[in-house]
C-alpha cells in the first residue's frame, strides 16, 4: 500500500517541519510559548498552501475557514483508562488511540485499516535520539482529511506529554 512518511526534524513536535524521504518539506507547525507555559495557537501549514490551526484555549480546531470545538469533534470511547477516542471533521469517523506506549493511530470506524500514525520521539542516553515520525496511507480522501488527522495527532500527542 503507498504511503507517505514524514520525519520531524525538530525535538519539539509544536515547532518543527516533517519532510519526506526525499528531503521536501510537506508540512510546517509552529507555536509560540508565553509565559508560565500557555501556548499560543499552533499553525500548521501543508506544502499546499493549506493551513489548520490548534487553538489550545478556545478549544478549538480550524481547517482552512472552518472552525470546531473540540468538544464536538472528540467523543470517548472504551473504557474509563482507554486512551481511544473517536474524531470526525465529515462524515468519516476516525477511531484515535494510543498504542505500545510510542504510537497514536487513527482507524476509519468503518475499516480496520490503518490510515494514520505519529510515533513519538523516542529519547535515548548514549545514543542519537529517535525523531518522531508521522505516516500517512494513501487511502485518506483528500488533503483536509489529511490535515484533519495530523492536527488530531498532534493533538492527542501534546495532551499526553502534558499530563506527564
Amino acid at each position: 500500500m503507498p504511503s507517505t512518511h514524514l520525519t520531524a526534524n525538530d525535538q519539539d513536535i509544536l515547532n518543527t517541519t516533517l519532510t519526506a524521504i526525499d528531503g521536501t518539506v510537506q508540512y510546517t507547525i509552529m507555536t509560540q510559548m508565553k509565559i508560565f507555559g500557555r501556548r499560543d495557537p499552533t499553525h500548521v501549514v501543508a506544502r499546499s498552501g493549506q493551513e489548520g490551526i490548534i487553538d489550545w484555549r478556545e478549544k478549538t480546531i480550524r481547517i482552512g475557514q472552518n472552525e470546531r470545538p473540540v468538544a464536538y469533534l472528540k467523543q470517548h470511547r472504551g473504557g474509563m483508562f482507554s486512551s481511544k477516542r473517536q474524531w470526525s471533521w465529515t462524515d468519516i469517523a476516525y477511531t484515535v488511540k494510543y498504542e505500545d506506549n510510542r504510537d497514536w493511530t487513527a482507524t476509519p470506524i468503518s475499516e480496520s485499516v490503518e490510515v494514520a500514525r505519529l510515533r513519538s520521539r523516542n529519547e535515548h542516553l548514549f545514543r542519537s535520539s529517535d525523531p518522531a515520525i508521522v505516516w500517512f496511507s494513501e487511502d485518506i480522501p483528500n488533503d483536509t482529511e489529511k490535515m484533519f488527522l495530523l492536527l488530531v495527532l498532534l493533538y492527542s500527542e501534546v495532551r499526553r506529554l502534558d499530563a506527564e
